[in-house]
């Protein structure tokens, strides 16, 4: 199967798909984006606030790919400035860094606390993402077996009826 048509295919199974499972595909795709965020910038000096607002750009960077990727292709210049504005824009809001200095006692105690911080965040943003992957799995799946075997017992009534007998009212 080409490029193209899978492409198709996964617009078309996309639009078949409850908004429930597109809201938690969405939010998986989120997390996962929001997550590597979290993962690459923990040791670096800036702000918990700084690496949320980097989480968050990054995780709306990763939806606005999916939308366009799911057909919206009118949306893709709207897509592109944002991954091209967003990060430069928040990267000169940032506070200059200062120089590197050694940490005194009561900062390094902070900068524990703060990687300990970051650990959980990082974590809890992954499991959001792979959560939200295994829900959307389960309702998806459920609605695929469900349809398998709604198909299955049509083919088997139909079996049924064809190998009646109509004529003498038995086989």
């Amino acid at each position: 199967m080409g490029f193209r048509a899978s492409a198709e295919q996964l617009q078309q199974t996309l639009h078949t798909m409850p908004v429930r499972s597109r809201v938690w595909l969405l939010l998986a795709i989120f997390g996962t984006f929001a997550s590597l965020t979290l993962w690459s910038d923990a040791s670096t000096s800036a702000s918990g606030v700084w690496i949320a607002a980097w989480a968050w750009l990054s995780g709306l960077i990763g939806v606005a790919y999916a939308v366009v990727g799911f057909g919206y292709r009118s949306l893709l210049p709207i897509v592109v400035a944002l991954n091209v504005l967003g990060p430069a824009v928040l990267y000169r809001s940032m506070p200059p860094r200062g120089e590197i200095r050694p940490l005194s006692l009561d900062q390094t105690q902070l900068l524990q606390r703060r990687l300990q911080i970051m650990a959980f965040v990082r974590t809890a943003t992954t499991l959001l993402a792979y959560g939200s992957f295994l829900n959307l799995l389960r309702i998806e799946g459920g609605r695929s077996v469900g349809a398998h075997t709604e198909i299955r017992l049509a083919r088997e009534i139909h079996a049924a009826l064809a190998d009646h007998d109509w004529t003498t009212g038995g086989n």
